[in-house]
């Protein structure tokens, strides 16, 4: 060949019949290819028809049920299916898989060693059930609250031991308009379409290969209740193998990778559980709130950047024997770094609040109460472990303070006429130590009360120090706390209210227990501009001779002892009160129509006792000590000596 313009040479004869052979063994793999998909089709639907196909498809019905309405391959390995239906039985539950249409590849060669694998299985109009037989004598399920699934209404046998089970692959499914998905009580309806996979080896193994799923429009119904409305959001995940045997739900959560993103209308009860579960005293009643929430799973673990954000009216909160309620917003996030120890940090927030006793009027009204949680290594498998609460009462007012006078004793002539408080306080509970300290402050700059029958009004403020929690019933220490009486005055000046008089009470020891009834018990110390006031008011000068009553009458006292307090009962237990050239000694009991009481006064050498009883006064001149030590308050009055 001259250059690019001469001929090419002649190809070798043997080469030129290896290239026609090659091309006709082709055509001829065409035309049998071409030729025997009729015939496949043909013996398909053959097959299909005579129920042969069906038989095949069923070795075990009493363990896996496959149907159709309609089924057809247009070629070898590729089938499509209208109206499919598989279910199942184990020894625990039965389930069911249902499709409006169905297509696939089915890979033939595995099935020789016991494989069952489909690929670029697409399906629409699916709906999954599942039903453990148990279920419903566990939660005392009605009818039709559990998924009814025909053919399996008990367990299915044990699985035959003689040859090795088969595996399962469903790689790169495509679902669309997943409408449905019942497992035991709880329902989940709407609109979803994802894509994934699943493998079952052996029924051994089981892995969920990386799968996405986006849903709209979702509702959930628990027991017949709905508890989600209007959810929409996305989830890929991924679980990473797990022992497939007698493996539990927490098995499965702790091998789970992933993330989600959720937004409608739920009942967040799990959630707050979730976050707040660690406090058994503290209940949380929601109704359904607006929700936001992202979570970032790796490993069963909540990882950094999960968030969860509600907002809901009608919020109640029981705590230590009160309830809260009002429009409820809650944040909570998880804080820390990939690798390292991570912390879920919840606040749940009250805007507007009332607080009173469950079951009566409120007391109590305010703004920004507030619960902080914290809690650490939070997971999808199991709840947090407590690190601290706080409870936050924000700021409060009691609007209306002659709630008081129930708990006051009527013998002691003391009630509420007017008057609000303005109340805060913060109370921190480390759960892991059983430890708990805060305090509540309240004052009332405007008090009004009815002493007798005079009016007076003044300036109280109370401090309660709360420490040694303990929750049943719910009580505290309450050593260090302060009540604080100043001004106190009447428009018209009294022997009972001469000029302003203020007093002061500690507490060093004592304890507050706040189930109801209140109940108090502890000793204080007491400091007072005079005893006027006290002598008027249990009307110590009745019956008694003038030189008794001059010794009663003293200027900047102080006094020591115990008491014990509940609604409608005031115990003073040995209350000693130092004077010049002597002390005064008392123990008095207040209920609601009586008072009974002993004092001692000892001035010098001169001792005296004086008995409180409805009667009258009684003076005990001869061994008024003696007579102190011994008769008991409630003892009957006896004669004067």
């Amino acid at each position: 060949m001259a250059g690019f313009g001469g001929e090419w040479p002649p190809m070798p004869r043997s080469a030129s019949r290896r290239t026609r052979l090659a091309g006709a063994l082709l055509l001829l793999a065409a035309l049998a290819a071409a030729a025997a998909v009729p015939v496949w089709r043909t013996a398909f639907a053959r097959a299909a028809a005579s129920g042969r196909l069906e038989a095949w498809a069923n070795p075990r019905p009493e363990r896996v049920r496959v149907s159709w309405r309609r089924i057809a391959s247009p070629w070898p390995g590729w089938f499509e299916v209208e109206g499919l239906r598989v279910a199942g039985a184990t020894q625990r539950l039965a389930w069911e898989v249902t499709a409006d249409t169905a297509s696939g590849a089915l890979d033939p060669r595995p099935l020789l060693v016991r494989v069952l694998r489909f690929r670029n299985l697409r399906a629409r109009g699916v709906e999954v059930r599942s039903a453990r037989f148990e279920a419903a004598a566990e939660s005392g399920a009605g009818p039709g609250l559990l998924p009814a699934i025909a053919g399996f209404a008990a367990p299915a046998p044990p699985p035959e031991t003689r040859r090795p089970p088969w595996s399962f692959a469903f790689h790169r499914i495509a679902v669309e308009g997943l409408r449905e998905v019942w497992i035991d009580d709880r329902r989940y309806t709407g609109t979803a379409h994802g894509h994934g996979g699943f493998e079952l080896r052996r029924r051994m193994l089981a892995e969920i290969l990386p799968s996405r799923l986006g849903f709209d429009g979702v509702r959930l119904a628990a027991r017949g209740r709905e508890v989600a409305s209007g959810a929409s959001g996305e989830l890929a995940l991924r679980v990473l193998p797990w022992h497939y045997r007698g493996a539990r739900i927490a098995d499965v959560a702790a091998r789970l990778e992933g993330e989600a993103t959720l937004r409608g209308t739920l009942a967040p009860d799990q959630a707050l559980a979730y976050l707040f579960g660690s406090w058994p005293w503290l209940e949380i009643e929601t109704a359904p709130s607006r929700v936001d929430a992202r979570l970032v799973l790796a490993r069963g673990a909540l990882a950094p950047g999960s968030r969860l954000t509600l907002d809901s009216t009608g919020e109640v909160i029981r705590f230590l024997g009160f309830e809260a309620r009002g429009d409820a917003h809650l944040a909570a996030s998880v804080s820390g770094a990939w690798g390292a120890p991570t912390r879920v940090e919840s606040a749940l927030e009250l805007e507007r609040w009332s607080l009173g006793r469950p079951g009566a009027a409120p007391i109590l009204a305010g703004r920004g109460l507030r619960l902080s949680a914290r809690a650490e290594a939070p997971r999808a498998d199991r709840p947090p472990r407590a690190v601290d609460l706080t409870l936050d009462l924000g700021a409060a007012r009691a609007p209306d303070l002659r709630f008081v006078n129930d708990l006051l004793p009527e013998s002691a002539t003391i009630s509420v006429l007017g008057g609000e408080a303005e109340v805060g306080g913060v109370l921190r509970f480390e759960p892991l130590e059983r430890s708990g300290r805060g305090s509540i402050k309240m004052r009332a700059p405007r008090l009004e009360l009815a002493v007798g029958a005079e009016r007076l009004a003044g300036d109280v403020e109370i401090r309660l120090e709360l420490a040694e929690p303990e929750f049943a019933p719910p009580s505290f220490a309450i050593g260090g706390s302060r009540v604080v009486l100043r001004d106190l005055s009447s428009s018209a000046p009294t022997p009972l209210a001469p000029r302003r008089w203020w007093a002061e009470l500690a507490l060093p020891d004592g304890r507050l227990v706040l189930a109801r009834p209140f109940s108090a018990a502890g000793r204080f110390d007491a400091r007072l501009a005079d005893s006027r006031p006290l002598v008027e008011l249990y009307e110590l000068r009745r019956d008694l001779p003038e030189w008794v009553e001059r010794l009663l009458t003293l200027e900047g006292l102080s006094a020591t002892g115990g008491f014990e307090w509940r609604p409608g009962r005031l115990e003073i237990r040995d209350a000693q009160i130092p004077m010049p050239h002597g002390e005064m000694r008392a123990t008095v009991t207040l209920e609601r129509a009586s008072r009974l009481g002993k004092l001692l006064l000892a001035w010098r050498r001169l001792t005296v006792g004086i008995e409180l009883a409805p009667e009258g006064r009684h003076l005990h001149l001869r061994d008024a000590r003696e007579w102190y030590g011994e008769a008991p308050v409630s003892a009957a009055p006896a004669a004067a000596e």
